[in-house]
């Protein structure tokens, strides 16, 4: 299992700069995407409505989103009607979440703070429920998983994201498939030893797996954005279904959602 270390950062903090600049600038979020994640109704074959999903389900007072990049997620809970905390390593991305937040008018609802996820100091047990997508891998899990600890109030609740690689031949086999990998510096899968470490420290009460044959999608150009889109829901449809019946499979999932509780 590989680490990330403090000398790494000046090379996340390069990389998420030029996600930044890649990014341009920011438009506000549309009404249909804002009443999708309001309504989770695809929660059963879509991550991130499964995630709006647990949302609803736990009820939360109190929101961190733990790593929030440019905002998206923070404004979009915060246009629901959620009180909402972000933040990010990134400068740049903060900036760009402020920007977001201001043209989908919710800044009463959110904040933002730029902060290093391994190494954050908020007010100790002050949020129900701590969203995480997608960061876990990029830092060293068991500063991640303390800070996460530490945010969450007795009983909280977090809802953990991370892409995974359960299977040795599925690794060496994405390693070998020509395909453009847009990863961070310190960017790696979650092993079965780091869900370990998340069950040490959380009782873990739900996952739901994701991406097995949604990988497939890129063999549909880009340019054919309407057919590309009916292909991932139709791909997604059939993992749903293939991952709930088939459990061993599972384990060549792409992604994982875990709900955590602090005991």
């Amino acid at each position: 299992m590989s680490d990330h270390t403090t000398q790494n950062v000046p090379q996340e903090l390069a990389y998420q700069a030029r996600q930044a600049d890649a990014l341009g600038a920011v438009q506000p979020t549309p009404e249909a995407t804002l009443r999708r994640y309001r309504d989770h109704t695809g929660w059963r074959i879509h991550n991130k409505d499964f995630l709006f999903h647990c949302v609803k389900k736990y009820a939360p007072k109190r929101v961190c989103d733990f790593g929030c990049g440019a905002g998206e997620t923070s404004t979009e809970l915060a246009w629901i009607g959620y009180q909402v905390t972000g933040f990010d390593l990134s400068p740049e991305l903060i900036e760009l979440a402020k920007r977001r937040a201001l043209l989908d008018k919710v800044v009463d609802r959110v904040q933002f703070l730029v902060a290093d996820a391994a190494q954050l100091q908020l007010n100790a047990a002050n949020f129900d429920l701590v969203l995480v997508q997608g960061v876990l891998h990029h830092i060293p899990i068991r500063e991640g998983l303390d800070t996460l600890h530490a945010l969450l109030a007795p009983g909280g609740v977090a809802v953990i994201q991370e892409p995974i690689i359960f299977s040795t031949a599925l690794r060496r086999l994405r390693d070998l498939t020509p395909v453009p990998k847009d990863i961070s510096p310190n960017e790696r899968q979650l092993e079965p030893a780091d869900i370990a470490l998340v069950a040490e420290k959380f009782e873990i009460v739900e996952r739901r797996y994701f991406n097995l044959l949604t990988r497939l999608q890129r063999l549909v150009p880009g340019c054919f954005p309407k057919v590309r889109g009916a292909f991932r829901t139709g791909l997604a449809w059939l993992d749903g279904a293939l991952l709930t019946c088939v459990p061993p499979l599972r384990r060549f999932a792409g992604a994982l959602v875990l709900v955590a509780r602090k005991r």
